[in-house]
């Protein structure tokens, strides 16, 4: 109840603030960061991008928990908004909804451990 009432009082620019705005900043620093590393080092490294990369699945979480949580609150929190000849099917919303929003979040998950076994097999050489 509590974010749900977050969402609907939220202006427009924090919203996409939230989903837009900083994953924009912090995959600028990230990608910053790549060429950086690539444009000092006389044969960069590809396994660094590797280890840039599973920051991405947690910026991803970000932006589809935004989106998400916003659909979210818009169909169920303004259901009494609806006029009363309006039907609409909430319990079919709430059972669809939830097969994307576990996709979206398992593939993330599967993504960010795919990097993570390539960070483990392998290491970044010592000095």
């Amino acid at each position: 109840m509590y974010m749900k009432d977050k969402f609907l009082k939220a202006k427009h620019w924090q919203l996409f603030l939230l989903m837009v705005g900083i994953p924009m900043v912090l995959q600028f620093v990230l990608m910053g960061k790549v060429v950086a590393n690539f444009a000092t080092q006389p044969q960069p490294d590809p396994i660094i991008l590797f280890g840039y990369m599973k920051f991405i699945p947690a910026l991803g979480i970000l932006c589809i928990g935004v989106l998400f949580g916003w659909f979210w609150a818009v169909v169920v929190g303004l259901q009494n908004k609806v006029p009363v000849n309006v039907t609409m099917k909430l319990k079919k919303f709430k059972v669809f909804f939830i097969f994307p929003l576990v996709y979206m979040v398992a593939f993330m998950l599967f993504f960010r451990a795919i990097m993570s076994s390539l960070e483990a097999n392998n290491p970044e050489p010592g000095p």
